[in-house]
Formats: C-alpha cells, sequence, structure tokens
C-alpha cells in the first residue's frame, strides 16, 4: 500500500504549514513565557518594597530617638536660660563689690 502525502506549500522554511493546535502551542507557550516574566518581576520588586519598608521603618526609630533627645536638648536650654536670669552678670557683681569695699571701708 503506497499513499501519498500531501504538503501545503507556505512561505514556511519547513514546507509545511504549521496546524491550529501547533500555532496554539506556540501562543500559549510564549503566554506562559510572558506571565513567568511577570511574576518573576513582580517577586523582585516584592522584595525589594519589603527591603525599603525595613529601612523606612529604622529611619522612623532613628528620627523618634532624634525628636527625645532633641527634647532634652531644649529642656536643659530653657533650665540654664532660666539659671543664668537668676544670676548677675559681670558687671552688676563688679559694682556690687565697689559698694562691699565702700562699705568695708567706712566701718574702719
Amino acid at each position: 500500500m503506497t499513499g501519498k502525502r500531501t504538503k501545503t506549500k507556505t512561505s514556511h522554511s519547513s514546507g509545511f504549514e504549521p496546524s491550529k493546535k501547533e500555532r496554539f502551542e506556540v501562543l500559549l507557550e510564549d503566554i506562559n513565557s510572558n506571565v513567568q516574566l511577570l511574576a518573576e518581576n513582580a517577586k523582585y520588586h516584592s522584595e525589594r518594597m519589603d527591603s525599603f519598608e525595613e529601612r523606612m521603618e529604622r529611619f522612623e526609630k532613628t528620627m523618634d530617638r532624634m525628636e527625645i533627645r532633641l527634647d532634652t536638648v531644649e529642656m536643659s536650654l530653657e533650665f540654664i536660660k532660666h539659671e543664668l536670669r537668676n544670676k548677675i552678670d559681670r558687671d552688676e557683681f563688679a559694682a556690687l563689690e565697689k559698694r562691699v569695699t565702700r562699705l568695708e571701708s567706712r566701718r574702719h
């Protein structure tokens, strides 16, 4: 029994036109490849976002500590300013020293 195979000539190099199933399989492979690429990109960006969020949390904690320290420095500065207001300055001290000296010289 001899059978003839018929070829459908096309512009393809093999000389055969791919069947609908073959075209569908190629298309499906391409779609699967693109979906896999998208999934890999999504995973990469998700990991980067997680890393960024961790860094932001550390930064916020550092800023909170800095804010507490700054509040402490401000309170200390206000205390020092208050204490300085209650003390006499050098000119006042010199004037008081002269006055004491005059009073002591009058007593003797």
